[in-house]
């Protein structure tokens, strides 16, 4: 998620569509205030240091006691700039009582001014090959089967819907929904809007998996669970299997 009162623009980060490359690229346009949750680790290995109001954060009192607590669990990352700004990220996130994933409800109750004045993005992605992707990204293939993944994402058990991030009341109220398998194109679109350079390529922070989605729906029952679980999505954006 960011917060940014620079470029006057909300962007939110919906799990698995690229949100952490996304975050990565816009970071070095952050302002001192801009609020940024997440992906500090992924920043620091492309060279890019963190803002101002980072380092404000992370003294708050309840961020320096679960950076404490996280130490305690991991005293090698003391030494591992990387593993302590992961930490330190974490941290952050106590002060503002949302997560890396905010939802767009959640930021309009922590500023109601910047919710009604700036551009609010995000991305979305074909549910039925997004949920493949969660499921490797966990590293679950081992663990348990792709119905089992999908029967806990049913449940709660794993947070992976989208709909209820860019949404309020089952309404969306973002300015721009840009689609993860147009990505280049819809970032072009959305950096004239908020003022911002897009490179040539933009930085790819996670592992790219090549494979065809639709081999792990081993039965109809899969293919209609993930359309029940994402059904606001599917029919707005028009996505199939």
């Amino acid at each position: 998620m960011i917060i940014s009162y620079k470029h006057n623009f909300i962007f939110i980060h919906n799990r698995k569509t690229a949100g952490s490359s996304i975050k990565v690229f816009l970071s070095p346009y952050l302002g001192d205030n801009d609020i940024m949750l997440g992906s500090r680790d992924e920043c620091y290995l492309k060279g890019i240091h963190p803002n101002t109001q980072f380092k404000k954060d992370i003294f708050y009192p309840k961020s320096i006691l679960n950076s404490l607590g996280g130490l305690i669990k991991r005293p090698d990352y003391l030494f591992r700039p990387a593993g302590l700004l992961n930490i330190l990220s974490q941290s952050q996130k106590k002060k503002y009582g949302i997560g890396s994933h905010s939802t767009i409800e959640e930021i309009k109750k922590f500023d109601s001014k910047i919710f009604e004045e700036a551009f609010k993005f995000c991305f979305v992605r074909n549910p039925y090959e997004r949920a493949v992707s969660d499921y490797l990204y966990r590293g679950l293939t081992n663990k348990i089967t792709f119905r089992t993944y999908l029967e806990g994402v049913d449940s709660g058990k794993f947070r992976f819907k989208s709909w209820p991030m860019y949404t309020i009341k089952d309404e969306i109220v973002m300015d721009y929904v840009g689609k993860f398998e147009n990505l280049r194109e819809e970032m072009k679109k959305i950096c004239k809007i908020i003022d911002i350079p897009l490179p040539n390529e933009l930085p790819k922070m996670k592992r790219q998996n090549k494979y065809d989605y639709r081999k792990f729906y081993k039965e109809e029952y899969e293919i209609n669970l993930l359309k029940k679980i994402c059904e606001p999505e599917i029919e707005y954006f028009n996505y199939k299997f």
